[in-house]
């Protein structure tokens, strides 16, 4: 009877580790899941910063210029494609413009939409 307990026993210790491993491998297969997920949206924040601080800079030099005016100039960046939207006062100004924004780190394309 004895050993019968005993067997009862360690059937069910087995049956309990057996459960608690696949409770181990979903969990951190979940974990994986979302680390993976934690990495693609700090890659798109990266993304956006960089996207972000590529206009900040290329806004800053049209500033900085006596010929162009920044004020009526609206830049635009997304995956490093750059989108100058507005007026500039003659095809000069408009070549500076898009120069300057060619010239700027990170900038992949410029997409000129100056009147």
């Amino acid at each position: 009877m004895r050993t019968l307990q005993l067997l009862s026993s360690a059937a069910a210790v087995a049956a309990l580790t057996a459960g608690a491993a696949c409770n181990r491998a979903d969990t951190n297969a979940r974990t994986q899941q979302a680390a993976n997920q934690v990495r693609d949206v700090a890659a798109r924040a990266g993304d956006e910063l960089a996207d972000a601080w590529t206009t900040t800079q290329i806004q800053a030099k049209y500033f900085a210029d006596r010929d162009i005016k920044a004020r009526y100039i609206d830049v635009s960046t997304r995956d490093h494609v750059v989108t100058l939207d507005g007026y500039v006062q003659n095809e000069d100004a408009r070549q500076r413009a898009e120069q300057m924004a060619r010239g700027t780190g990170g900038v992949r394309e410029v997409v000129d939409h100056l009147l």
